[in-house]
């Protein structure tokens, strides 16, 4: 029976080889004593595990990526140290400065800044030109006039028709806003005022006026004030000529000053009367006569620290001139035979002389053709500043006055930057006392950075130790990184050991840290000299770790006396500038971004790496992925296989017990 049973099941087996993925299912009733998932796992297993191990390796290399990733950074750190150091930014380009007295003065230096000590004494601080009318009732009419408003370079024109203060203010501020600010303000219910203040400081920027200003002295914008004056009279009693179609001259010996304004008031009237008198007695300008002066026969005339000078009329009656049009004029004569001849009308002048400076007037003569003509306080007004006074000066535009190291300057603002290269003086107010200005480095900011140097030195520097080195209970007992961190280890002890690229770059910055960098023999060349050193062969005390490491050790105390003491050599130390094209090309920072260049700059070791990996990674993961789809296909058809053996081998004991029930 047995060898019955044995046979079928041998020709049944054969079938077994081409196994599809099915529901694993018995004959009903019927056992064949099969664990099939125990078995499948047995035949599975090295699949799996080969799949285990691939995923542990990748696990392995995203964790090593990382850690050069970190360690990148921290180069990278360094770098940043470094290129901070030697550029326009760096510390050692940075100034502190402190000023004695900072009410009176403050100051901002560039790093460009020349670095000294000086000494400054303020005398006057520069201020813009302002000042303000008197009160002006709001209904009083101004009188028309053209004038021209100079500010620096900048000439306004203005025609004032004639109006109250709120016109003349409008008129003013649509002309001259660009450079003068210009302010009604309410005095009273019934008064206002107008206030003007120059956009900018300086001498240069005092605001003057030209041409007739008669609105602005109406206004009193302007007035007369303390000035000199000098009234005409046309009689001894009054000074008032009124001549009906004739003319009256006045002789005089009048020096003219500089911007010496004529002012007077002109009023014109119609001569009524009827036409037999005024074809008798009409007398034109051509045959005038000093008969023709009616009652007038003396001058007397004023001047600034003369006595009264009285003179007889005498008229110029050779080479009669034909006029064809009648004339109202006033003529200046000067001594130099110049006239200016003025056309009058019905209104007050203000007149500036300005042309005839230092010239002698010698005669007025008034004149009216077919006119009544009424001339009143005809003066000339001199001021010792050349022009009239402001009514209410608030400042005077005057530019700013300090002595510099005993130098005496003048600026027409207070904020100074040509003085000294580099430096920004703002003068805040007048100070006889000197006040001292240091412009020094900024020492305490050199010591931070210096010391962010050695850590970031030192942070790379710890890291290749721990990279590099195995502890020593942990020799031959080292564990993959998917280990370390399920376990939560260190992952960096001994990580990268026997790294051949680590270990020589770690090479080359001991020599960066013990090499002379300088040129100069007299100068600083090593950073022992600063107290930044791994080993003192003059000391005793060396740390045993860092000397292990290779890690630097700092003496704080040595390196701020050298930064008092040897500025420049620390700075040259660092950064020096060997050609004079302004970029360094020697010393400690050069030495150490070119040392850097071996792990980071676009061909370093670092570099490679981070620009290797994404192919490396993706090469790993399409291995696992093949792998994972081959023990997928492998599975199916292994568990196809057992699925048919176990229902080979439970039709086979049906057979085998419907044959034994036959033979009984």
């Amino acid at each position: 029976m047995r060898v019955v049973l044995f046979l079928i099941i041998f020709m049944i087996m054969p079938n077994l080889s081409t196994a599809q993925r099915v529901q694993i299912s018995g004959i009903p009733g019927q056992d064949s004593d099969m664990d099939i998932t125990d078995m499948l796992g047995q035949i599975m297993a090295p699949y799996h595990n080969e799949l285990t191990n691939l995923n542990n390796t990748m696990t392995d290399k995203e964790i090593e990526f990382e850690l050069w990733q970190d360690f990148k950074t921290q180069v990278e750190e360094f770098e940043q140290v470094n290129r901070y150091i030697m550029g326009y930014e760096s510390a050692f380009r940075s100034l502190t400065n402190t000023v004695s007295d900072p009410t009176a003065l403050q100051i901002q230096v560039t790093r460009v800044a020349k670095r000294g000590e000086y000494r400054a004494t303020i005398n006057t601080l520069a201020s813009p030109h302002s000042f303000a009318s008197a009160p002006i009732p709001i209904d009083k009419t101004i009188t028309k006039g053209d004038f021209s408003v100079i500010f620096n370079t900048n000439t306004n024109t203005i025609q004032f028709p004639g109006g109250n203060v709120s016109d003349l203010f409008n008129l003013l501020r649509s002309n001259l806003s660009n450079n003068i600010d210009i302010n009604l303000l309410n005095s009273s219910e019934t008064e206002k005022i107008i206030s003007l203040v120059g956009s900018k400081e300086g001498l240069s920027n005092q605001i003057m006026f030209e041409g007739d200003l008669a609105p602005l002295l109406d206004a009193k914008i302007l007035t007369t004030g303390e000035q000199s004056e000098t009234n005409i009279q046309w009689s001894i009693s009054n000074t008032n000529a009124i001549i009906s179609n004739s003319s009256i001259t006045i002789e005089t010996s009048y020096p003219l000053q500089d911007k010496t304004m004529l002012s007077f008031s002109s009023s014109l009237t119609e001569i009524i009367e009827n036409i037999e008198v005024q074809n008798t007695n009409k007398i034109s300008l051509s045959n005038l006569t000093q008969n023709n002066t009616g009652e007038i026969t003396n001058l007397n005339i004023i001047l600034p620290g003369a006595s009264p000078i009285l003179e007889d009329i005498t008229l110029d009656t050779s080479e009669p001139e034909i006029v064809k049009e009648p004339i109202q004029q006033l003529v200046l004569t000067f001594d130099d035979n110049t006239v200016e001849n003025i056309n009058l009308e019905n209104k007050k002048y203000s007149i500036p002389l300005d042309e005839f400076t230092n010239k002698t007037l010698i005669s007025v003569t008034a004149m009216a053709e077919d006119k009544i003509l009424d001339i009143s306080d005809l003066t000339f007004v001199s001021s010792p500043d050349g022009e009239l006074k402001p009514y209410n000066e608030i400042s005077k535009a005057q530019d700013a006055s300090f002595l510099l190291d005993g130098l005496e300057i003048t600026r027409p603002s207070n904020i100074i930057s040509d003085l000294i290269p580099g430096v920004t003086l703002d003068l805040l107010q007048e100070k006889t006392g000197a006040i001292k200005i240091k412009i020094e480095p900024d020492i305490e900011l050199i010591k931070d950075t210096i010391v962010q140097w050695v850590v970031r030195y030192n942070a790379i520097m710890e890291e290749i130790y721990t990279y590099t080195t195995i502890p020593f209970d942990q020799i031959g007992r080292t564990k993959p990184l998917h280990l370390r961190k399920k376990d939560e280890e260190d992952l960096k002890e001994g990580t990268f050991y026997g790294n051949t690229s680590l270990t020589g770059f770690k090479d080359r910055m001991r020599r960066l840290a013990g090499s002379p960098h300088g040129l100069d023999q007299n100068s600083l060349s090593l950073l022992d000299q600063i107290g930044i050193y791994t080993r003192r062969r003059t000391s005793m005390n060396n740390d045993p770790d860092a000397l292990r490491k290779g890690t630097l050790t700092l003496d704080v105390g040595e390196l701020e006396q050298k930064l008092n003491e040897q500025f420049e050599d620390v700075n040259k130390l660092f950064v020096l500038d060997t050609d004079g094209d302004n970029v360094g090309d020697k010393g400690v920072v050069i030495s150490s971004i070119d040392t850097l260049k071996m792990m980071i700059g676009g061909n370093g070791f670092l570099d490679k790496i981070e620009q290797d990996n994404p192919r490396k990674m993706k090469e790993m993961d399409d291995i696992i992925s093949k792998k994972e789809e081959a023990i997928e296909s492998t599975d199916r058809k292994e568990r196809q296989a057992l699925l048919q053996m176990n229902q080979a081998i439970i039709q086979s004991k049906a057979l085998s017990e419907s044959l034994q029930q036959r033979l009984r």
